[in-house]
């Protein structure tokens, strides 16, 4: 995907799983080619958090969309940003999440992460639903024109025009 994973970008990672629908998670990349994934998957009927280092999400062709969210993640603040993504908390049963006001699913889960990198200090303080339409204007601009997207978020350019 171009431009490249920056190290130590935090991303939104948008999977098509539908038409209008993706499945969404967290890379945090850590070099040009290696990084963690965060997400939550419900494949057995019960929502479950997931973490794996990877080598493949720079290549991977199911991503259709990601968004910045987050830089200069340095090796002293990874493990914060570590912390608080294995520590978003997972409705199994997919009921209602009570700070976002709908059901459980992956998306929820992201705004979720979101919020708490934001409220750390580790993400531009941008709101969570700022966030979240973002990465939805990127995966419907990829999915109409059939290509893949890279962007940044609102709160990382305006980081980036301060800097």
């Amino acid at each position: 995907m171009e431009p490249p994973y920056e190290d130590g970008g935090i991303y939104i990672i948008l999977t098509t799983i539908g038409i209008d629908r993706w499945h969404w998670g967290i890379y945090v990349s850590v070099s040009d080619t290696y990084g963690m994934v965060y997400h939550v998957t419900n494949r057995n009927g019960q929502w479950e958090f997931q973490d794996h280092m990877t080598e493949n999400v720079v290549d991977s062709l199911n991503i259709i969309a990601a968004l910045q969210i987050g830089g200069g993640i340095e090796e002293q603040w990874a493990e914060a940003v570590h912390n608080i993504l294995i520590a978003v908390p997972v409705i199994a049963d997919g009921g209602l999440d009570p700070r976002w006001r709908q059901n459980f699913t992956c998306r929820v889960w992201v705004l979720e992460a979101v919020e708490r990198l934001r409220l750390a200090n580790l993400v531009p303080d941008e709101p969570a639903l700022e966030v979240e339409e973002d990465a939805f204007n990127a995966a419907r601009a990829a999915s109409s024109s059939g290509t893949r997207r890279m962007v940044m978020s609102r709160g990382v350019k305006a980081q980036r025009l301060r800097n």
